[in-house]
């Protein structure tokens, strides 16, 4: 039965390491571009935060780690490593939402000043265009005065060059 045994375990460990892969796999088709560049960038927060109770890698290797070491000194240097590694990580993470949310501001405060010297271009504009009419009303009246001090110029004319 030693036989059955062993063919037994090496096919429930061939299972289970496929159940893993599939489970790996189905995560990674899941992640949103958001998960990714959060993982490019190392921000990436521990699953058992976000997947409600599920551990990343990470921390299942850590946590076989620290079961398989028998010293324990060891176990103490690699719980804090592992401390290490996740303050490193939130430190990361804080940084670059800090820089993302600077960016914004300064996106913000551009935006905000593009549109003031919009509307005041616009004012500009309007204020040019009544001056304008301003000058066009004040020429025209004067090209008015003008043409009846000459009309009135040649009725006299006319009047002195019939009398005489």
């Amino acid at each position: 039965m030693g036989l059955g045994d062993d063919v037994t375990q090496i096919a429930s460990d061939v299972g289970g390491a496929l159940s893993g892969v599939a489970v790996d796999t189905a995560k990674a088709v899941a992640k949103t571009p958001l998960d990714i560049l959060e993982e490019i960038l190392g921000g990436k927060p521990p699953l058992d935060t976000a997947q409600g109770g599920e551990k990343n890698e990470a921390q299942k290797n850590a946590e076989k780690a620290m079961t398989a070491a028998d010293d324990p000194a060891q176990k103490a240097l690699i719980q804090q490593k592992l401390q290490e590694d996740q303050a490193a990580t939130t430190a990361k993470l804080k940084r670059h939402r800090e820089l993302m949310a600077d960016e914004q501001q300064f996106y913000a405060q551009g935006k905000a000043q593009e549109e003031q010297e919009k509307k005041v271009e616009k004012q500009q504009e309007k204020e040019q265009e009544k001056f304008e009419i301003k000058q066009l009303e004040k020429q025209k009246h004067e090209n008015l005065q003008v043409k009846m001090a000459q009309d009135a110029a040649n009725a006299e004319k006319s009047r002195n060059l019939g009398a005489g």
